[in-house]
């Protein structure tokens, strides 16, 4: 699963029922800007050309923070893992930018 596909799974619904306009119900892409995810850890980099509605920069940043931890659960632990979402509005300027990190210590 990409990061965009990810991303637009979690709160997805919960975004579009808060959003309605008189009798009509907007739907997520007349209301929301789209963001985009860009992943790079220390052996690849994945550009995101899809994009995700969000409500703001606010909530895309968040979003990336919850995406980077799930997605740093699957790399492979080693003396030191990181990885970092660099978040991007609908005109290409980073409005955030996300780094996890996971150290592994061994003690003899």
């Amino acid at each position: 699963m990409g990061t965009a596909e990810f991303i637009t799974q979690v709160n997805a619904t919960a975004w579009a029922e808060r959003y309605w306009s008189g009798d009509k119900q907007l739907t997520i892409a007349d209301t929301m800007p789209r963001f985009y995810f860009d992943v790079r850890d220390r052996r690849s980099s994945t550009i995101d050309d899809d994009g995700v509605d969000m409500p703001d920069a606010e909530a895309a940043c968040a979003q990336a923070a919850v995406a980077a931890a799930e997605m740093l659960k699957s790399l492979v632990p080693c003396d030191a893992t990181e990885l970092f979402v660099a978040v991007r509005d609908e005109r290409g300027q980073r409005v955030g930018e996300v780094t996890a990190e996971v150290r592994v210590t061994q003690h003899a």
